[in-house]
């Protein structure tokens, strides 16, 4: 009986959890947001386009579901040079971690203006992340959510 009662209790907050407070769980797939998250592990995701720098966030692209890092918000401008990215909006931001510089000739840069409702996204793994480098800033309207809790790590 207690069993029973216990089954039905996590059932119950299982269906709260999806239903109610707008959690999903995410299965990472790949090592592009190595060390952060990793190949296998499972993350509950709140379903929201509420988002923040630095936030990990779920979205669709060409139809495929990705999870990567924020790091420019709508209406930003994104410079990346081969010593790194800075995004400009009322103070300039510098992010420490390079960026792969392979794609790069000395001296030049990427600049990009952020539109109203677009975001620019990186993998924490940048040497191997397919992310806003190659297909450019994702649309608001594409963001499943954010991850607020990494469940269990991959052995």
């Amino acid at each position: 009986m207690r069993i029973v009662k216990l089954v039905l209790a996590s059932t119950f907050l299982a269906f709260a959890l999806f239903f109610f407070f707008k959690i999903r769980v995410c299965f990472i797939d790949g090592s592009s947001m190595f060390p952060s998250l990793k190949h296998g592990d499972c993350c509950l995701v709140y379903l929201t386009k509420n988002v923040h720098r630095r936030d990990v966030v779920c979205f669709f692209h060409e139809g495929e579901l990705f999870c990567k890092r924020v790091v420019g918000l709508p209406g930003e401008t994104v410079w990346i040079t081969p010593r790194g990215i800075s995004i400009l909006n009322k103070t300039w931001h510098h992010f420490q971690e390079p960026y792969n510089a392979l794609e790069f000739e000395p001296g030049c840069a990427k600049i990009i203006k952020l539109g109203k409702n677009q975001f620019w996204v990186i993998g924490d793994n940048k040497p191997i992340s397919y992310d806003s480098r190659d297909f450019g800033p994702i649309k608001e309207k594409d963001i499943w959510g954010k991850v607020i809790w990494v469940i269990g790590n991959a052995p």
